[in-house]
């Protein structure tokens, strides 16, 4: 209902050829986190919110939505998910997994990833599997520390 009002926007997943990416599903970004936090009544500062990697992704998609909107350069604006099931060296045991990239952005034949972490020293764990599967499309890792005016 709130992205009929534009209040939202919708992401959807991007896929290419990998059995285990998925391919239906999708993300929704508040075009303002105040409203996202009266939502779900939260007003806490930043730096103690237990979705503050959320909150994160949230404001980056926005800006990126804003800067291509003001540029007029029309990408499309997708996120990256797999699912599988790997055996657990410890035990033995088949566990499922999930792994994501925030954003992917394609603009004619030319794509480029970023992933959010609130930690620039955070593992990347989608990272090996989207190079592997996206050799050319260079990821972006985007922290609080290296927001800058050149990602917007």
């Amino acid at each position: 209902m709130l992205i009929d009002t534009k209040k939202q926007k919708k992401s959807i997943t991007y896929y290419g050829n990998m059995h285990n990416e998925i391919k239906k599903g999708k993300k929704i970004y508040f075009c303002d986190v105040g409203l996202r936090n009266a939502i779900i009544n939260d007003f806490i500062p930043f730096g103690m919110r237990e979705d503050a990697r959320r909150l994160l992704e949230n404001f980056f998609f926005m800006e990126r939505v804003k800067k291509h909107d003001l540029e007029r350069t029309f990408v499309r604006q997708y996120f990256w998910r797999v699912r599988g099931k790997k055996i657990r060296q410890s035990t033995g045991q088949e566990t499922e997994y999930s792994r994501e990239i925030d954003l992917v952005e394609v603009r004619d034949q030319h794509m480029q990833a970023f992933e959010c972490k609130l930690n620039p020293r955070q593992k990347d764990n989608a990272g090996s599997e989207f190079r592997s599967a996206y050799p050319n499309c260079p990821i972006r890792i985007v922290t609080p520390e290296n927001l800058n005016p050149s990602l917007f």
